[in-house]
C-alpha cells in the first residue's frame, strides 16, 4: 500500500478584480504544486483565502500582544492565525499598488504583530525548519525598484511567521487584464519556483 505524506498550504490573494493577473499567477502556482505533489506522493491540504472578502480591522498599536502573544481584536484574523502559524507552505499573490501592497493585504500583515511578539519577545512560537513561502507579484511597471518595497514587507512578514525561506516571482509589465496567461516566461518561473519549494518541503 502506498504511503502519502501530507502538507498544509495556505494561499492568500489580494486582488479585488475578477480575472486579475495576480489571481492567474496563483492559479498557475496551485495547479503546478498539485501536480508536483502528486508525483511525490504528497497530499495537499489547501486553504485559499481572498483577503478582500475578509473582515480584517487595522492594527491599532495597543501592544497587548507584547505580553500575551495574541491580538485583542476579534475578526476574521481569528481564522487565519492558526493557518499562518502551522502551514508548511504559505503563498501570497498580490498586485502592486504604488510600489506596495493593497490595503487589504497590508492589514493582514500588520495584524501579525502578535505572531512577531509570540516568536521574538515571548519565545512561544514553534520551529521554523521546513516552512517555505512563495510571493507572486503582478504590476504594470518593468522597473525592479517598483517591486522592492513590497518584497521587503513580505520578507519581514515571513520572518515573523517563522517561514525560513521564500521565493518571489515578479509579474512585471502586466498592464491589462489577462496578460499574464500569455507570458511563457512567467509560466517557466512559477513552475521552477514551485518545483524548488516542493523539493525543499518534502526533503525537510
Amino acid at each position: 500500500m502506498l504511503s502519502f505524506m501530507s502538507i498544509t498550504v495556505t494561499a492568500l490573494h489580494a486582488s479585488a478584480r475578477p480575472g486579475s493577473n495576480s489571481k492567474w499567477l496563483l492559479d498557475r502556482a496551485m495547479e503546478r504544486l498539485d501536480r508536483a505533489a502528486t508525483l511525490r506522493r504528497v497530499e495537499v491540504d489547501w486553504h485559499v483565502r481572498s483577503v478582500v472578502d475578509l473582515d480584517v480591522q487595522p492594527c491599532v498599536g495597543c501592544d497587548d500582544c507584547r505580553t500575551t502573544g495574541r491580538c485583542s481584536i476579534g475578526d476574521d484574523m481569528d481564522g487565519l492565525y492558526p493557518l499562518l502559524r502551522s502551514s508548511q507552505v504559505i503563498i501570497v499573490a498580490s498586485p502592486i499598488f504604488f510600489r506596495g501592497l493593497p490595503s487589504s493585504l497590508k492589514a493582514v500583515v500588520d495584524r501579525c504583530q502578535c505572531l512577531w511578539a509570540d516568536r521574538f519577545l515571548l519565545g512561544l512560537a514553534g520551529p521554523t525548519a521546513g516552512r517555505r513561502g512563495l510571493v507572486l507579484l503582478a504590476g504594470a511597471s518593468r522597473q525592479d525598484r517598483d517591486y522592492q518595497p513590497a518584497e521587503g514587507i513580505m520578507t519581514a512578514w515571513f520572518r515573523s511567521l517563522g517561514v525560513s525561506a521564500h521565493e518571489v516571482v515578479r509579474g512585471q509589465g502586466l498592464d491589462r487584464e489577462g496578460e499574464a496567461a500569455g507570458r511563457s516566461d512567467l509560466v517557466d518561473r512559477i513552475d521552477a519556483a514551485v518545483s524548488s519549494l516542493i523539493e525543499d518541503v518534502v526533503s525537510r
